[in-house]
């Protein structure tokens, strides 16, 4: 029998980034266990620091290494202009 916890590492082993709700019926299905979402929290970490690290997240972290290599490899200098970005409130155009 399988434990809980392997169940729900099975369930995401090719996309961590699956909805609680997704992985809770992926595992009743497969494995007829029923999991809360604090059992996938202990296991993967919350959903929100998880969503984009799957399938899913996969163009964000291409446009972010992408844009990481435009500053020359500097974090310091991408996060100044992240900042730069996020406190313009006339709208994106103008940050480009």
């Amino acid at each position: 029998m399988i434990n809980k916890r392997q169940a729900i590492r099975n369930v995401t082993r090719d996309d961590t980034s699956l909805s609680n709700t997704a992985i809770k019926r992926a595992v009743k299905t497969r494995y007829d266990l029923t999991i809360e979402s604090n059992e996938i929290t202990a296991v993967l970490g919350n959903y929100a620091d998880r969503r984009f690290s799957g399938k899913s997240g996969q163009t964000q972290l291409i446009l972010a290494a992408q844009y990481l290599r435009q500053m020359g490899g500097d974090i310091r200098q991408a996060v100044r202009l992240l900042h730069l970005c996020g406190s313009n409130q006339t709208g994106e155009e103008e940050a480009l």
